[in-house]
């Protein structure tokens, strides 16, 4: 406002281009920080997707243990508490649904109804990115090759995706239309 008032100062003009280029530089380093912010969710989706397999893992060699043991006419109550820890730690990262078959075996399947533990394992595949810039298109969760990303709906995982996938991008935009 003193710039237009006073065009003709060299001080005000220099005072404005100094603002100017402070705020360009918060800008970059805010779009620098974001970018290291969504990095990380994608590396927390990583962690969380190991973890989600670790447990997965849990259940089906207690699976094996049960079995085994009913076979053996042995009790299972705490091979089944161990199981169903193991249960709470998967669940802890992404929505799961389960059935016990008469043999006392749980089968886990995700809500898109991918099986995660069955007769056989099936892993979840994420792939961490090495680049997290805005606009470059970050990795999906799958089993079986099948992309079970948008039906991941409740635990860490989601929680991650959605910091990653939605909300950074949408400050980005919005630092951008500043700009």
């Amino acid at each position: 406002a003193d710039l237009a008032a006073t065009p003709e100062s060299e001080t005000l003009k220099t005072a404005v281009v100094t603002a100017l280029d402070d705020l360009t530089t918060q800008m970059r380093e805010t779009s620098s920080a974001l970018a290291g912010l969504r990095s990380d969710a994608d590396r927390t989706v990583a962690d969380a997707v190991d973890a989600a397999n670790a447990a997965r893992g849990d259940i089906d060699a207690l699976n094996d243990a049960i079995v085994e043991a009913q076979t053996r006419g042995e009790p299972t109550g705490d091979l089944e508490d161990q199981r169903n820890t193991a249960l709470i730690a998967l669940s802890s990262h992404l929505d799961v649904s389960t059935t016990i078959g008469s043999d006392g075996r749980m089968r886990v399947y995700t809500a898109a109804g991918k099986t995660l533990v069955g007769d056989s394992v099936h892993e979840l595949s994420f792939t961490a990115a090495s680049s997290t810039s805005v606009g470059v298109t970050l990795s999906g969760i799958s089993v079986d090759g099948t992309d079970i990303t948008a039906s991941i709906r409740s635990g860490d995982i989601a929680a991650a995706l959605t910091v990653r996938d939605e909300t950074i991008p949408a400050v980005q935009a919005q630092l951008d239309e500043l700009a």
